[in-house]
């Protein structure tokens, strides 16, 4: 019950945060002649896509954290078992680094034929001694969502804890057209978090033109048995 708060409580929040904070991109475009060599710098500068995790801060006036980074995307080709040959895994890795938090994020064709699922994303979180908030407890299925859009879809599927900060979700064997629809038309992911001191957030990156590759590339063999 406790996710259900989440997209009104950062709503506005996430807004404000992506259009103003230096971390996430592009302000406003200023008018005249400088407006296009700006826009060049911004766009060198911001070449990785956009990430950021945002907490709840009863503490601060927004209450609400917001740590912004980046998220760099990359795939391998699958070697384990014959059923994944030659199937890509794509690999996330999300750095927050005024948190001292790492997370990575892997997609991948389930090769496992007791394992009732069609696809795997593991999310593995990493952190620093220095970090305030730790490793999450919890997590909720991701969510896919349009830039600037209010609120995402969820994907079909269930998430197990495999130990501390790590989490493998399930994709649903009954909704796999629909799942890598969502994961193909979508721009951003949204991951629901659960901290040990009962306060939740959100992991929200980007896929950018990297991850929109990687996985369009991918999709046509995801969706085959």
């Amino acid at each position: 019950m406790f996710f259900k708060i989440l997209n009104a409580f950062f709503l506005c929040h996430i807004f404000v945060s992506l259009a103003l904070s230096p971390a996430f991109g592009e302000p406003n475009s200023p008018q005249g002649s400088d407006a296009a060599a700006d826009k060049a710098a911004q766009t060198a500068f911001f070449s990785f896509p956009r990430a950021a995790m945002l907490v709840e801060a009863p503490e601060e006036k927004s209450r609400v954290r917001t740590y912004a980074g980046n998220a760099l995307w990359s795939k391998e080709a699958a070697t384990d078992g014959e059923d994944l040959s030659g199937d890509s895994i794509i690999d996330v890795d999300v750095d927050l680094p005024a948190e001292q938090l790492k997370a990575h994020v892997r997609l991948q064709k389930n090769g496992d034929a007791a394992l009732p699922a069609s696809h795997l994303i593991e999310v593995t979180f990493t952190a620093a001694p220095e970090s305030a908030t730790g490793v999450p407890a919890q997590i909720k299925i991701p969510q896919m969502r349009a830039m600037n859009a209010p609120n995402g879809t969820a994907l079909s599927g269930a998430v197990t804890e495999i130990s501390e900060g790590r989490f493998l979700i399930a994709l649903s064997n009954e909704h796999v057209a629909s799942n890598v629809e969502l994961l193909k038309s979508q721009s951003w992911f949204d991951i629901p978090l659960k901290f040990p001191n009962g306060r939740i957030g959100k992991l929200t990156f980007e896929k950018g033109a990297d991850g929109q590759r990687l996985i369009s590339e991918a999709a046509d063999h995801w969706q085959t048995p």
